[in-house]
C-alpha cells in the first residue's frame, strides 16, 4: 500500500536564516539559527521574536525539559557536539554540560524522564544519563533527521540518502524487546526536525526554497494532537513575506480539523539550497 505525502498549506516568515533547531514550551516557539549561532523566542500569536540569545555555537538541536531547554550545540573549529542547559530569561548555563557520544549527534527529545539524542548515520536513538552516559540504544532501519518522543514511542523523520527526495516519516515502537520501525508517510524532499513538546509537533527544513506540510495518517493522529509549526525556506519570488527584516526563509503553521476533533496533524518543511 502507498504511503501518504504532505501537502503544503501555509508559509510564515522565520527570524532569522537558515532555522534548524525548534522546541515549543507551551507558549513560545523557539528556534535556532545556523547562521547566526543565536536562539530567537517566537510569540507564535503576534509571530514577533521577543527575545534572543547568543549560542557558544551551532544550535542543531533543541528540546524543553521543564523551565529550561537542553541544546545539542556543535562548537569550536572541529564542530564538536555538546549538550547545554538554556534557562529563557537566563542564558546558556556552563554546568551540566555534556559531550555527545562519539561527538556526534543532532536532534534531542524528551519524554518527561528521560534526554534522548540522535545519530543521523549512525541510524541511532540514544537514551542518555544527566552525566551523558549511554543508557539505552534503538537502532532505527534509516539515517535520523528529525526526532520527538509521543507515549512512549519515537517518531523520526528519516532518509537512506539525503542527496535524493526519498524522505519518510518513521515510527519507531521499542517498548516491547527489538525496536518495530514502520514508515507511516513519505516526504518528496529533503527534510529536517521534529519536535512534539506539550502537545505540539514541529518540524523545520533544509534547503532555501518552498515549505510543506503532512497529515499524518489517521490511526497517529490521536498521539499527536496540537498544532504544528513548520521552518522552511524560500527565495526570490517566492518571498512574500517579512519578520523583523528577514524574509529567506519561512515558517509553516498547519491546523487540521475533521470534525471529529479540533485539533492539528503533523508538519514536515521542505529544503532550502
Amino acid at each position: 500500500m502507498s504511503l501518504p505525502e504532505i501537502q503544503e498549506l501555509r508559509r510564515l516568515p522565520s527570524p532569522a536564516p537558515k532555522p534548524q533547531a525548534l522546541a515549543f514550551d507551551g507558549s513560545t516557539l523557539w528556534m535556532g539559527s545556523r547562521e547566526t549561532h543565536r536562539l530567537y523566542a517566537i510569540d507564535p500569536h503576534q509571530w514577533t521574536a521577543r527575545d534572543e540569545a547568543q549560542a557558544p555555537g551551532v544550535p542543531y538541536g533543541l528540546t524543553v525539559t521543564g523551565d529550561e531547554l537542553r541544546v545539542l550545540c556543535g562548537e569550536g573549529p572541529d564542530d564538536n557536539r555538546r549538550i547545554r542547559r538554556f534557562v529563557p530569561g537566563h542564558g546558556f548555563h556552563d554546568d551540566g554540560v555534556i559531550a555527545a557520544p562519539d561527538d556526534t549527534g543532532s536532534y534531542l527529545a524528551y519524554d518527561g524522564d528521560a534526554l534522548y539524542m540522535s545519530q543521523w548515520y549512525n541510524q541511532k536513538i540514544l537514551g542518555l544519563s544527566d552525566t551523558g552516559e549511554i543508557a539505552t540504544t534503538v537502532a532505527v532501519s534509516h539515517g535520523i533527521c528529525g526526532l520527538v518522543v509521543v507515549n512512549a514511542r519515537f517518531y523520526c523523520v528519516t532518509t537512506d540518502d539525503e542527496e535524493t527526495n526519498e524522505y519518510w516519516l518513521t515510527r519507531v515502537d521499542a517498548k516491547h524487546g527489538a525496536p518495530q520501525c514502520t514508515d507511516i508517510a513519505r516526504i518528496s524532499f529533503p527534510a529536517r526536525s521534529l519536535a512534539f513538546p506539550v502537545g505540539q509537533l514541529v518540524a523545520r527544513s533544509k534547503k532555501e526554497r518552498a515549505a510543506a506540510q503532512i497529515q499524518v495518517p489517521y490511526q497517529d493522529t490521536a498521539e499527536m494532537s496540537d498544532v504544528a509549526y513548520v521552518i522552511a525556506a524560500a527565495t526570490g519570488a517566492q518571498c512574500r513575506e517579512k519578520f523583523n527584516g528577514y524574509g529567506a526563509e519561512h515558517i509553516d503553521l498547519h491546523w487540521y480539523r475533521d470534525g471529529k476533533r479540533n485539533q492539528p496533524d503533523l508538519a514536515v518543511g521542505e529544503h532550502y539550497g
